[in-house]
């Protein structure tokens, strides 16, 4: 003999198979995500910061810096100064430009 389902009937089924599958997905752990690898070489790490326009590195929340492609990058009234860090290959490599204040008084000099 088959019961019809009444929408009272559905309702209620529905409520719990969604109940039930909220549950199952709040006891999902994933692992940490890694950092991308920030390249090594000057000319991959130039590359990265033209490709991306902006590229932010650091080994902790005191060592951080921003380098942008270019001025376009910067904030309003920020002026972009060109950035060199040393890399495994160049220890004066040309990486792109940092953004800072412009402290320029105006007096033309």
């Amino acid at each position: 003999m088959r019961v019809p389902l009444t929408p009272i009937a559905l309702t209620t089924g529905l409520l719990l198979a969604l109940t039930c599958g909220a549950n199952a997905q709040s006891n999902l752990t994933l692992p940490p995500i890694d950092p991308p690898a920030v390249p090594q070489t000057c000319a991959a790490f130039a590359a990265l910061v033209k490709s991306q326009g902006a590229v932010v590195v650091g080994n902790s929340p005191q060592t951080i810096q921003r380098y942008v492609k270019d001025q376009a990058f910067c904030a309003y009234q920020q002026v972009a100064n060109p950035a060199w860090i040393a890399l495994s290959d160049n220890p004066q490599c040309f990486v792109g430009y940092t953004c800072g204040d412009n402290n320029d008084s105006g007096s033309g000099r």
